[in-house]
This record gives C-alpha cells, sequence and structure tokens, in this order.
C-alpha cells in the first residue's frame, strides 16, 4: 500500500519532468509576447477544480475516448485499450493535473537565468546539448526539485483523482488514512457520546431575555455530542464517495459493454 502510493507519486513526478522541462525550454526560448502566452496556458488548468478535471478524464480515457480512437485509428492496437481503473491510466491523468505545479516553479527560476551565460558558452565553442547539461540545467535545478517535490506532495495525496479513475481495485494510502478514520471516530463518538437531551436550556420568563454565558453555551453544544455532527459527516461524505465510485464503475462497464 505505501510502497504502491509512493510508486504512483514517482511515475507523475517522472511524467512531469519529462513533458515539463522542455516546455520550460521552449519558454526559455521565446520572447516576451509568447513567454506571456505559455505562461496564461499554464496558469489556464488551475481556473478549473480538480474534480472537473478528473470526470473529464473518465470520458477522455474511456474506450470511446480521444486516447483509444488515436491508437485505433493509427493502427497501434485491435481493440481499445482499457485505461480506466488501472495504474498507467491514473498517472496519464495525475500528470496533466500536476503539470502547472512542475512548470510554475520551474519557469520562475528559468526565467531569472542570464541569457549572457547561454550567449557566453556558446562563443566558447560549447555546443547547444552540452550548454544545457553544464549551465541550464544546473541553474535550474533548484525549480525543478521544487517542482519534483509540489508533484509528489500533491499526486501521493490526491484523493479524488485516485479514488474515481482509480475505483475500488486500487487502494492507495489516502484511502486508507480515510476509512480508518472513519473507524476510529466512530469508537470515539461510542465511547464519549452523550444522549441527546430533550431541552437544552431551562423555561425562560416572559420578557426575560438574559443570554447564557460561554461556559454554558460550550456545555449545550457538548451536550448535542460530537458524535451526531461526524456522524452526518461520514453520513454526507460517504454518500459522495459512493457516487464518484459509482461513477467512474459506470463509466468502465459502459465501455466494456461496447
Amino acid at each position: 500500500m505505501i510502497v504502491d502510493t509512493v510508486k504512483l507519486g514517482g511515475l507523475t513526478v517522472a511524467a512531469t519532468s519529462l513533458i515539463g522541462y522542455p516546455l520550460a525550454l521552449v519558454y526559455l526560448g521565446a520572447g516576451p509576447r509568447w513567454q506571456r502566452v505559455i505562461l496564461f496556458v499554464v496558469i489556464l488548468p488551475l481556473l478549473t477544480s480538480v474534480v472537473v478535471r478528473t470526470f473529464a478524464w473518465i470520458v477522455i480515457l474511456g474506450r470511446e475516448g480521444v486516447i483509444n480512437q488515436a491508437v485505433l485509428w493509427l493502427g497501434l492496437a485491435p481493440a481499445p485499450l482499457r485505461l480506466l481503473q488501472t495504474e498507467h491510466g491514473l498517472v496519464i491523468a495525475l500528470t496533466q493535473i500536476e503539470m502547472p505545479i512542475m512548470l510554475l516553479p520551474l519557469l520562475s527560476v528559468m526565467s531569472r537565468l542570464d541569457p549572457n551565460l547561454r550567449d557566453a558558452s556558446a562563443g566558447l565553442g560549447a555546443s547547444k546539448w552540452r550548454t544545457l547539461v553544464r549551465v541550464t540545467l544546473p541553474l535550474s535545478l533548484p525549480g525543478l526539485v521544487a517542482g519534483c517535490m509540489l508533484v509528489f506532495a500533491s499526486a501521493t495525496t490526491a484523493f479524488i483523482s485516485q479514488f474515481v479513475i482509480g475505483g475500488n481495485r486500487l487502494v492507495y494510502l489516502p484511502l486508507i488514512i480515510w476509512q480508518q478514520s472513519l473507524v476510529v471516530y466512530k469508537l470515539a463518538a461510542g465511547l464519549g457520546g452523550r444522549p441527546y437531551p430533550a431541552r437544552l436550556r431551562r423555561p425562560r420568563r416572559r420578557g426575560h431575555r438574559r443570554r447564557r454565558p460561554a461556559r454554558a453555551r460550550l456545555r449545550a453544544v457538548r451536550d448535542i455530542g460530537v458524535g451526531r455532527v461526524i456522524h452526518e459527516f461520514e453520513r454526507r461524505l460517504c454518500r459522495r464517495c459512493l457516487f464518484l465510485g459509482e461513477i467512474s464503475e459506470g463509466a468502465v462497464e459502459a465501455s466494456s459493454d461496447d
């Protein structure tokens, strides 16, 4: 479980690094106008909720999605690939979802690089590849490391993406923590809960509007029971997560029936 979660984070970091660093090099070599356009395109996915992007990937990764249609059109496979509820499908989705987190610190560091250093390296006879390895890469390494750390932390804790795209077949650490927290909260509510009182305050006299002190209000909230609040939160969260899981499984069943 922990190994699978770390593996998922490592694969996502590797994919975002391999795609993000060439994009950062394109940003570095572009003019000021195109740099603003690239930066806007990088920030644009962050304006959409992660939940919406995750559900969009259910459609893209389906049997009738864009990826399978492209694979069939190119003749790379005789039948549509199964991408939903698989680890490589989840890595593909997380790569797009976490790409802005990788690019933003990388572009921030690369935008401060002195272009005279690359010109000096070319003037001393170094090729573009040698300039990239000996000059650009070491100077941009802090941004790359920061992006990798952010992507790893975000990918390993992406509960919604892991549950919706991975389904019940892929079990990672966030799902286990969520399940165990519900068990602990149930135990705490059962041990420390009190029966709900019929009345939480004494009847007031007519015309008397005395406000209860803060300690009495806190006692009333405690008498209502933390267990009741936790039970309501647990019920709503379970209903929502089951709804997301049913949508993902329904998409897989519909694609398999086709």
